[in-house]
Order: structure tokens, then C-alpha cells, then sequence
């Protein structure tokens, strides 16, 4: 693919307000806005082709009052492109349950750090139950409408206070019936996110015996290898946006096939980028033909090994620039 050509993949944030408190959350530092509907609905309609598209930024999209009008709106224009959506599970009331239902979504991602009601809430900041509760009704009416989408799992992220009960996170994956697999990731130290952490937070961040201890828990637990492994065979967005030979030179899938669209309307390389504005290559309802050649111009500057100073901290730019060495 060419790397002018429009993104397959979108990520896009319908918005940056969250009713949880997360410390290692970016979103609340962020301008706290919604994306709106009618950008949102001049971006899909000028694309030709969308192979996936992820609802999911650094809020939680069931806050978007006209989060299901984009989805049924993706739909119509895209019928075949996969939906998914990161959330972090409280707000599945009977109608949002319906509706996710309705709009045919794929995959649903559920975050949590832990299964313990206290810990819990000692890092969200909300009701585990309530959690618990939401899950149970989504996945009760999709059985009585004999539906098998959307497929329900979740997402951790491997702090140090609470990477110890990840084994119990399994068992609650079990318990609910769950079937979206689990990923884990650990707190992220890139700057654009590490900047905001207070001092406990930052304790918080995995350390070489800690992930140590992380595999020796995944090895002796058979049910949460399982499930770690479920969501490894599952395509979702990041496995489709990623999938790649090995035998091709390393590069940045979302400069050569996706895209990140913030909640004001901005389009950037990735989800990592936080100041859109600054950073990004401007804004969708813009001129998506300088658009594009950003895009390709910041590909370009990755593969001839300058990284620029928003992907500091990238793994991916951090390659692309020891290949570009290597081969001078």
C-alpha cells in the first residue's frame, strides 16, 4: 500500500471526559470535549474503504451523547467494516446494551486493573459490581437474541500495586462467561502520559522483578494463559493494523494504513500523541489531500531515522531508526 493512500484503520476518540478517575489516565489533563457528529460524518463519508474502526480514546465514548448515531452511521456507509469499542463497562445500561446490540458492534473491551471490589475502586474510582452487573445484561441479551457478536473481554493495564491478582482477573473472565479473551499492557512510560503521573503513580510503574513475577503467574495459570491467548486469536484493531511479514523492514502501520482522530476533530499518527493540534496533521473536515502528505512526510522522516519529537518513547520509531542506521 501505498503510503499516501487514505487509512483502512481508524482510531477515533469520541471524547476526552471520563466518569471514572483513573491516576494514570491523560484524558483529564486534556481539553475536555466530544467529538462532534458532523465532523465525525464528513471523515467517514470521505473515505472509500474502512476495513476496522475503534471507538476509543482517552474517555469513555458511552459518554458521547451521539455515540450511537456514528456507529449506525459507520454502518450504513460501511457495512462490512469491523466496530469495536474500549470502555470501561458502567455505563451498559438496559438501552446502551440494546443499542450496541442494534449497531452490530464487534468486539467490546472492557479495563480493569484488578478484580477486587476495593482495589478497584481505589484506582477507577467506581463500582466493580456495577460492572459486573452491566456484563451480566449484555451478555443475557445477546444470548436470548442468539447474537455472537460482540464479543466481550478485557483490557488491563499492569500496575505494580495490583499485577499480583491478574489470576484473579481470569477467574472473573470466567465467571462472567466471557469470550473476547484478555490483553494486558503494562502503565505506559512514554512521556506524553508519564508527565501527568503524581508520585504513587509513578511508583507504580512495572520494574524487571515484576515482570518476572507477572510470568511465572501467567505459566502456573492455565485459565489466564487461556485467555490471554483467546484474545491473541481473535483479529481485532490493533492485530489487523499491525499484521505484517517479519521479513519486512520495520515501519509504523498507522503512518502507512491507519489514522487517530481526536475528540476535537484532529487527525494525528497514533493514539500516543496527545497535543493534536500541535502535532497532528490537522483537521478532518479539512484538506484531506494535505492530510495524507503530512502523513507520508512523517513516514519518510521515520525511515530515514529522524524520529520526531512527538514519537519519542515509541518502540516502533525507536526500530525504524536503529534499521535506517544499520543500512546507511
Amino acid at each position: 500500500m501505498s503510503c499516501c493512500q487514505p487509512p483502512r484503520y481508524l482510531q477515533i476518540e469520541p471524547t476526552t471526559r471520563c466518569n471514572f478517575t483513573c491516576g494514570f489516565c491523560a484524558g483529564r489533563h486534556l481539553v475536555q470535549q466530544d467529538l462532534d457528529l458532523a465532523a465525525f460524518t464528513r471523515l467517514v463519508d470521505g473515505l472509500d474503504d474502512l476495513a476496522h474502526v475503534e471507538l476509543q480514546g482517552e474517555g469513555e465514548p458511552l459518554l458521547h451523547p451521539d455515540l450511537f448515531a456514528m456507529m449506525r452511521h459507520l454502518r450504513t456507509r460501511f457495512p462490512a467494516a469491523r466496530i469495536s469499542l474500549i470502555t470501561n463497562g458502567s455505563l451498559f445500561t438496559a438501552e446502551n446494551v440494546a443499542a450496541l446490540l442494534e449497531c452490530r458492534v464487534d468486539s467490546l473491551m472492557v479495563s480493569l486493573e484488578s478484580a477486587d471490589s476495593d482495589t478497584f475502586r481505589a484506582i477507577r474510582g467506581g463500582r466493580l459490581e456495577r460492572v459486573k452487573r452491566g456484563i451480566a445484561l449484555l451478555l443475557e441479551l445477546r444470548r436470548a437474541l442468539g447474537l455472537e457478536r460482540p464479543l466481550v473481554g478485557f483490557a488491563v493495564t499492569l500496575l505494580r500495586q495490583s499485577c499480583d491478582g491478574i489470576g484473579d482477573i481470569a477467574s472473573l473472565y470466567r465467571e462472567l462467561g466471557l469470550d473476547g479473551g484478555i490483553m494486558m499492557q503494562p502503565l505506559q512510560k512514554m512521556e506524553a502520559y508519564a508527565r501527568y503521573y503524581d508520585t504513587a503513580m509513578a511508583a507504580n510503574l512495572l520494574q524487571p522483578d515484576d515482570v518476572g513475577r507477572i510470568n511465572r503467574i501467567i505459566a502456573s495459570d492455565g485459565g489466564l494463559r487461556a485467555a490471554l491467548q483467546r484474545y491473541g486469536q481473535i483479529p481485532n484493531f490493533y492485530s489487523e493494523l499491525y499484521a505484517r511479514s517479519s521479513a519486512d523492514p520495520p515501519t509504523c502501520p498507522w503512518l502507512e494504513r491507519g489514522l487517530f482522530v481526536s475528540a476535537g476533530g484532529q487527525a494525528t499518527s497514533c493514539c500516543y500523541i496527545k497535543h493534536a493540534e500541535q502535532d497532528g496533521f490537522g483537521p478532518v473536515d479539512g484538506n484531506w489531500q494535505q492530510m495524507l502528505d503530512r502523513r507520508a512526510a512523517a513516514l519518510e522522516q521515520l525511515r530515514a531515522g529522524n524520529v520526531p519529537g512527538q514519537c519519542s518513547g515509541c518502540g516502533l520509531a525507536a526500530r525504524m531508526r536503529q534499521y535506517a542506521t544499520q543500512i546507511r
